[in-house]
């Protein structure tokens, strides 16, 4: 084990110190550690509510993925050499840099949530269950489960793979100290613990819709659950997320007002939308802006007539022929990846298509998909087995959720086991044909190499 300062950590704890100098007041320097710390509730709430640290997600997962695709143009035309490495799913993607916010960022969330877990412990014990201590806490828990989680799709073997390693587990804030790469299962292990903790200790709404709170947590709950294939909890956990509230948004109240064709660069989906959760969204990366860059032609080709999702969800880009993606439930540019009403339905309508319950669900496919059309212009499905119910929801999830942040990787990652949806990803660029097979070691990213050199980390294969 090595006892040198990480750099990575270096540079979080660089960070804390500046994107909290406005609060310096509060905070002091931790002794040995040089990491600022809070030291009332206050400071640490503060510190949770940084949206430069939190909210924010991984970007690696949806380029890799099948919902955009870059034409020549596009592809050469990237600023980033790990962009293209990513959407050619190239081994050496980071070897050419030490900045991969994709690892750094939800480590830095992880090493924050340590910090005021740290501190929660050091009060006493009836400051400990004060409302807002216990607020704070399931927050804290929330946040590491849900960095842990990413951190684990992305760097990890899919959950139930044979002697697969997770990633290093960090529960405390010695920056020093970097253990080595536990077994999957562990990891999982503890995302769980912390979020049935947290579901004790979090309120049951929230004032801003970054914060999370129980029905989060029970959303967040039934999204892991879905990507192990324990489809049960899953379906308990959404239910128990859409008891608690929330809005379909109808969008033919979002096309009213709307002139089409849109202008360029314009974003119809509200961003303070009833529909909204728990609001994340991915790191910006300027080549998501390239003209060039598309949403797949599989993706387009799925929305019938009268589907007002290919309106507002995708441009039309009359000099390239291609759709760019403008359906962000951020209501600008930045990508969204946190959970919403939708999800959670289309998460609860797999798992009943799954334990055969079809005359139960198929109304509720209906009623949900109708808020993706005009009044009188869907007209409702029938389904022969639960087979076709289940054929019907995936393909929903496909035309629903592109560009959410992980979510379509996680769903190759776990639909590549059953065969009848498994799927071969192929991209032809500059005359050269990529080819991501299911259930291919390119799956699982590289850890970076300099984690690898100074903390003896194990490579993923």
């Amino acid at each position: 084990m090595k006892h040198t300062l990480n750099p990575i950590f270096a540079i979080m704890i660089i960070c804390i110190s500046h994107l909290l100098s406005s609060c310096q007041e509060f905070l002091d320097a931790k002794p040995r550690k040089e990491i600022v710390v809070p030291e009332t509730l206050e400071d640490m709430q503060a510190m949770l509510d940084n949206t430069n640290v939190f909210n924010r997600t991984p970007t690696i997962g949806l380029w890799a993925s099948d919902d955009l695709v870059a034409n020549d143009e596009g592809y050469l035309g990237f600023r980033e050499d790990w962009v293209r490495m990513a959407h050619t799913w190239d081994r050496a993607i980071f070897e050419t840099t030490d900045e991969v916010g994709d690892w750094t960022v939800p480590y830095q969330q992880i090493l924050y949530c340590n910090i005021i877990l740290e501190k929660l412990r050091e009060m006493d014990a009836a400051k400990q269950k004060d409302t807002q201590a216990m607020g704070i806490k399931g927050t804290a828990l929330y946040f590491r489960a849900n960095a842990y989680y990413i951190l684990l799709q992305l760097f990890s073997r899919p959950y139930g793979t044979e002697g697969a390693l997770g990633v290093p587990l960090k529960l405390d804030s010695d920056v020093n100290q970097w253990k080595e790469r536990p077994p999957l299962e562990e990891n999982y292990r503890q995302v769980f613990d912390d979020l049935n903790n947290s579901l004790a200790l979090l309120p049951e709404s929230s004032i801003y819709w970054t914060r999370p709170n129980l029905q989060t947590a029970h959303g967040l709950l039934a999204r892991i659950y879905l990507s192990i294939g324990d489809y049960g909890k899953a379906e308990e956990h959404a239910t128990s997320s859409l008891e608690m509230g929330g809005e379909l948004l109808v969008l033919s109240e979002v096309e009213q007002g709307l002139e089409f064709p849109l202008p360029p660069y314009f974003y119809p989906v509200p961003r303070e939308n009833k529909e909204v959760l728990l609001y994340d969204e991915m790191f910006s990366v300027s080549d998501f802006f390239s003209p060039n860059l598309f949403v797949a032609g599989d993706i387009v080709d799925s929305y019938k007539d009268g589907d007002l999702r290919k309106a507002i969800y995708l441009y039309p880009n009359e000099a390239t022929g291609g759709y760019n993606f403008i359906g962000n439930y951020t209501g600008d540019y930045l990508f969204f990846s946190g959970l919403t009403v939708s999800e959670m339905k289309l998460i609860k309508l797999e798992c009943m298509a799954r334990r055969n319950a079809l005359d139960e669900a198929v109304p509720i496919f209906n009623q949900w998909l109708a808020t993706r059309y005009r009044p009188g212009d869907y007209m409702d499905q029938d389904f022969a087995s639960a087979g076709q119910l289940l054929d019907a929801v995936l393909l929903e999830r496909r035309k629903e959720l592109p560009c959410r942040g992980i979510i379509r990787w996680t769903d190759l990652r776990r639909l590549n086991r059953e065969p009848e949806y498994a799927k071969t990803i192929t991209r032809t660029i500059d005359g050269k044909e990529f080819v991501l097979e299911p259930q291919s070691p390119r799956y699982v990213f590289p850890i970076p190499p300099v984690e690898i050199q100074l903390n003896g980390l194990e490579q993923n294969p």
